[in-house]
């Protein structure tokens, strides 16, 4: 396999060491390193695999406070820039995706602080932020904790990638984190240049996907595999089956704003489904709009058609809007029903009883002596 750029995945908190486990067992390992404020999970990880890992702060966790996780890097960001595992770990890479949830504490609060300090102590190398949202449903303090990781992201002017929790295709929670993970690696493969086959049709070079990959905002990929003419609508392109599965998604949705700056694809097909193939794209140009600069990479292929796959590639995209006003609504729904009190019907009754209670007492004492309480004078009869 030939490579574009060397990649690797700076992985913080669970589930950016969850990614990374995942990433280093791929057939070709991707170079990984696991940061952590718990030791604890960090155990759990290297129970299950012999990756790399390393922890900030005292060792306990951040518990959801992305504060806890702020000061811990504070604290250790000089050692652990000298640490030698991390020195080994960076030095061959061209491109570094730091791979978090932005709803826990540990990797939504470390994440931003530490692409700012990569990115301007290594100014070769190129630093992608890698978030993974909350369903909805999940607890206000992670809808918070993503949105101030969003601030934070965009503050910064760097690319990113988002997925999405409530995009995923699964049921039961396990396989929504094992589909997201399994995802972000893929994507990160395509990076890497894991599907760019060597072409005489024209190919993406390296610098070509250095230009895709380092436009500020957020960078969404697409890759449709296992395209064979019997899944081609009989009145339909490759562009309907793209189309379709851009809704399967597990990257966050993007806005039909269509501002898109740059796009890449990279397609290989069998000969007997390439009538069925338009490079022009006019439906996605149509979904995103018309991107400034075009990069593509055309290869044919004679083995299998199960491997016809086209990767989508549009970068410089805004941050979604629609998505921040669900967590918008979510904060706004918890925050109404906290507002909200019962009125107990039933302790209103109990209290009028009481209140009857207190009056009938009053009237069987009418016109008796009410004697001063003295314990001594209790006390003396016995």
């Amino acid at each position: 396999m030939s490579v574009l750029l060397n990649t690797g995945i700076l992985g913080i908190g669970n589930q950016g060491n969850m990614v990374a486990a995942l990433a280093n067992s791929r057939q070709v390992p991707i170079p990984v390193l696991g940061l952590n404020t718990s030791e604890r999970d960090i155990d759990a990880v290297k129970s299950t695999t012999s990756i790399d890992c390393l922890y900030i702060g005292d060792g306990k966790g951040a518990g959801k406070d992305r504060t806890l996780s702020k000061e811990a890097l504070k604290s250790y960001i000089e050692s652990f820039m000298g640490d030698e595992t991390f020195q080994k770990f960076i030095e061959p890479l061209d491109v570094v995706f730091i791979v978090s949830s932005t709803g826990g504490g540990t990797g939504s609060g470390a994440s931003p602080m530490m692409a700012d300090i990569l990115r301007n102590f290594f100014k070769d190398k190129i630093f992608i932020l890698v978030g993974t949202l909350p369903t909805i449903g999940e607890s206000v303090g992670a809808q918070r904790n993503t949105i101030e990781y969003l601030v934070e992201t965009e503050r910064l002017e760097i690319p990113y990638m988002l997925f999405d929790n409530g995009n995923s295709t699964k049921s039961s929670t396990n396989d929504i984190y094992d589909q997201i993970n399994s995802d972000i690696v893929d994507a990160v493969c395509v990076i890497r240049g894991d599907y760019n086959l060597l072409s005489k049709y024209g190919m993406i070079d390296t610098q070509d996907m250095k230009k895709l990959i380092t436009l500020p905002g957020l960078i969404h990929i697409n890759l449709l595999k296992g395209i064979y003419q019997e899944k081609i609508p009989s009145d339909g392109s490759i562009e309907d089956l793209i189309v379709a599965s851009l809704k399967n998604n597990t990257m966050i949705t993007p806005d039909r704003d269509k501002i898109v700056k740059r796009r890449g694809y990279i397609v290989n097909l069998s000969e007997d489904i390439q009538p069925y193939f338009n490079k022009d794209f006019p439906k996605i140009t149509d979904i995103y709009g018309e991107a400034a600069e075009v990069f593509d990479h055309y290869s044919v292929n004679d083995d299998d058609e199960k491997a016809n796959y086209v990767v989508l590639i549009n970068s410089g995209l805004s941050l979604p809007e629609n998505r921040l006003k669900s967590i918008q609504h979510r904060i706004e729904e918890v925050e109404e029903a906290l507002k909200k009190k019962k009125e107990s019907s039933i302790l209103t009754a109990l209290s009028e009883k009481v209140g009857i209670y207190d009056s009938t007492t009053a009237r069987a004492n009418e016109g008796k002596e009410i004697k001063k309480f003295d314990l001594g004078d209790i006390l003396s009869k016995y």
